[in-house]
């Protein structure tokens, strides 16, 4: 099993419990133990997990304590409700105090990251643990058969609570506590008399204690809740002469259901996996640390052995494939379970003379844990065979399948149809035979969709096709709606002001827009009406000529058209400010007039001779200020904002806005339109029939089956048969 970060000092470990933080890991100095260099200091460093691979981890947060750690732990108090992003830290000293410790203040510095300090135990703190269902709970044992609940809802003011009175008996060495994983009032406790007491917190006493009848003097060391079955539970013995783990079944407390050994050793530590119940570590003074199937009592794979005894073990709480091992050799090491394939190598024994024997090679896995493990699996096999297994068994089922005749005469269908390379006529098939209307109606739109010219089809499905108009234009950029005619000019190809007082060219050589020529045409018969108006309006206007051509010309000529009649140079008494502004070449202020008096037109017409950006602008601002449908439809086209139309349009008229963006919509934003509308008429308007018309347009198969699935399972709960024709 493969080393895939260290921490270089022998130190108790506590894994965040904080999905946010997951790698993390805290560790504080030792008792009882000291450095090759003698080293008398005592430290609380946070780590960060760094998968380099055998790469010391970095170090992110550090506070230097006057004591030495028996045991850490690593909760999510005030973490849900974000009070504290990581946590607490409950850290349990040799001299019988419990330190609160904010990490968050730890990593960033802060002056005084220690929140409370509880000092109500008489001596070391060997058992502490979070409850993992009720954050604000801590439970702590230590000598005297001490066992205390913290609450800590306020984590600056403690309040301390016993679970019950005391076992009778002379008083031990709390060296464990537990909370149960599934009942979330229960705590357990072992002590080094080998006693092991159950608490039930509601009831405030103990509901049961235990101890080994074969050998009532051992000395436990660890305990532990099956995270899976609440009334299962391991106790670990740390004398040589008696090195097992026993599980016990609480259900019958008169002895251990079945019995690991493989220790040469006492056992000092032990940890069950969270995310897989037959998954077991422990680690003893024959500085072995190996990986148990509780089930079976088999070792399944082992870590390679360290220099020195190895005194604590944990999982990951959040990474279930990782896990910690500290070590008297002045080493934390963490190991990647999901990477132990290959056999690990043995390490060298330390010099310092207290390993006395020789290490074991490291084991592989032999066989992957639940998290990896397929849930289930189905095969087909010659003859209609289908094999089929299950974890929850070991058996493999192997069955016979029976034969759809209608299933098989559709598929045969379908295949040959696939094979000729003729899936509309396939759909036409299906369509023509479905047995209503809605079921008709998806086999015909899977026709168009099978089709080679699907844009025009979808709008003949839809019913919204001009049968006189042509062929619909490829997709085009905005740019493609900007005037069709460049406006012409005799003295200069740009609007500018004139350099001498004479007049620059009328409007009559301008062309304007195909898409507004019928209010160009409309506001030419208003002025015409006009008989009062002086010469410098009927130049404005010019009447047709006597041969009846047209002064705008439907098609740019290659030459400016000749004028109706000379240039009037004075101001025309109804509208002096427009015929300035035009014959100075200032076209905004002239458009801005048109535009207060109504004259939308006018306005367009003048914009088209005054640039790029003049035109957008007028032709934005008449867009904007009319809110009709069609105005909204055109709006879209003109700046390819299919986007936000689709999000705002109405939902009755949704067909049309299917065939809008399937005529104007690039190629790459149509399914996403498509999926969007479908979308809304799912969730806003309850429509499934329109939904799933616009999800197969969208080339979205999840929802369309979805639908699909769901409106024939309320046929089959309704009447009776009515059944799904419609499917494939």
């Amino acid at each position: 099993m493969p080393k895939v970060g260290s921490i270089p000092r022998s130190a108790t470990v506590a894994w965040s419990s904080s999905n946010e933080h997951s790698g993390l890991l805290a560790a504080g100095t030792v008792a009882g133990a000291i450095s090759d260099t003698f080293d008398s200091t005592s430290h609380l460093d946070v780590f960060s997990l760094d998968l380099q691979g055998g790469a010391e981890l970095p170090l992110v947060g550090s506070l230097a304590c006057n004591d030495r750690f028996s045991r850490l732990t690593w909760g999510t108090k005030g973490v849900a409700d974000g009070s504290l992003p990581y946590g607490l830290l409950a850290a349990g000293t040799a001299n019988g105090s419990v330190q609160i410790v904010d990490p968050g203040r730890l990593i960033s510095r802060h002056d005084a990251p220690v929140v409370a300090t509880i000092d109500s135990h008489s001596g070391p703190v060997r058992g502490l643990e979070f409850n993992p269902a009720v954050p604000e709970l801590l439970a702590s044992g230590a000598a005297e058969s001490e066992v205390f609940i913290t609450d800590l809802t306020n984590p600056s003011t403690p309040r301390v609570v016993s679970p019950g009175a005391k076992s009778p008996g002379p008083g031990a060495d709390i060296s464990c506590v537990a909370w149960n994983r599934r009942v979330t009032h229960i705590l357990a406790s072992t002590s080094h008399n080998g006693l092991s007491v159950v608490w039930d917190l509601k009831l405030k006493k103990p509901v049961i204690n235990f101890t080994n009848s074969a050998n009532r003097g051992q000395r436990n060391s660890v305990i532990a809740w099956n995270p899976e079955v609440a009334t299962q539970i391991i106790v670990a013995s740390e004398d040589d002469a008696f090195p097992s783990m026993q599980i016990w079944d609480l259900r019958n407390a008169f002895a251990p259901v079945k019995e690991l050994t493989g220790h040469s050793k006492g056992i000092l530590t032990a940890s069950w996996c969270p995310q897989d119940e037959n998954l077991l570590i422990s680690s003893g003074k024959d500085n072995r640390t190996l990986c148990w199937d509780p089930a079976t009592g088999e070792v399944l794979c082992e870590l390679p052995p360290s220099a020195n005894w190895t005194f604590d073990v944990q999982w990951s709480p959040c990474l279930p494939a990782l896990l910690s091992s500290a070590s008297f050799s002045g080493e934390v090491a963490v190991h990647s379970l999901a990477d132990a394939s290959a056999t690990a190598g043995a390490e060298e024994t330390g010099a310092d003379g207290f390993s006395v024997q020789e290490p074991h090679a490291g084991k592989p896995m032999i066989r992957a844990p639940k998290w990896l493990r397929r849930p289930c699996g189905a095969s087909f096999g010659f003859g209609g065979k289908l094999v089929r297994f299950s974890h929850k068994s070991s058996e493999v089922t192997i069955e016979d399948v029976p034969s759809d005749t209608g299933v098989v005469a559709r598929a045969e269908q379908l295949r040959a149809a696939l094979e000729a390379g003729d899936l509309a006529g396939f759909c036409a098939h299906k369509a023509e035979a479905a047995p209503s209307e809605r079921d008709a109606d998806d086999w015909k739109l899977m026709e168009v969709l099978c089709s080679h010219d699907q844009r025009t089809l979808v709008l003949g499905f839809l019913g919204l096709v001009d049968p006189n108009a042509p062929p619909p234009a490829e997709p085009q950029a905005e740019a493609a709606y900007e005037p069709q005619y460049e406006p012409q000019y005799e003295a200069q190809p740009e609007p500018v002001t004139p350099a001498t007082p004479e007049p620059q060219p009328p409007l009559q050589d301008v062309n304007p827009e195909e898409l507004f020529s019928q209010m160009a045409i409309a506001t030419e018969r208003q002025m015409s009406q006009a008989s009062e108006l002086d010469a410098m309006g009927a130049a404005a206007t010019p009447p047709a000529p006597d041969d009846g051509a047209s002064p705008m010309p439907p098609e740019p000529a290659a030459e400016p058209p000749a004028r109706a009649g000379p240039l009037e140079t004075a101001p025309a008494p109804d509208d002096p400010d427009v015929s300035l502004a035009m014959l100075n070449g200032n076209f905004a202020t002239a458009v801005e007039v048109c535009l207060a008096q109504g004259r939308v037109a006018d306005a367009l017409i003048l914009a088209a001779s005054g640039g790029e950006e003049l035109w957008a602008a007028t032709r934005d601002q008449y867009l904007a200020s009319n809110k009709s449908a069609f105005m909204s439809r055109l709006s879209a086209v003109v700046h390819q904002d299919f986007d936000r139309y689709v999000a705002e349009s109405s939902l009755p008229a949704w067909k049309e806005t299917l065939a809008l963006i399937h005529t104007y919509a690039s190629a790459e934003a149509l399914q996403g339109l498509c999926n969007l509308l479908g979308e809304r008429l799912e969730a806003e308007a309850g429509d499934a029939s329109a939904a799933v018309l616009c999800y197969m347009c969208a080339a979205n198969t999840v929802k369309a089956v979805e639908l699909w699935h769901a409106r024939y399972s309320e046929q089959s709960a309704g009447a009776a048969g009515g059944g799904g024709g419609g499917g494939a």
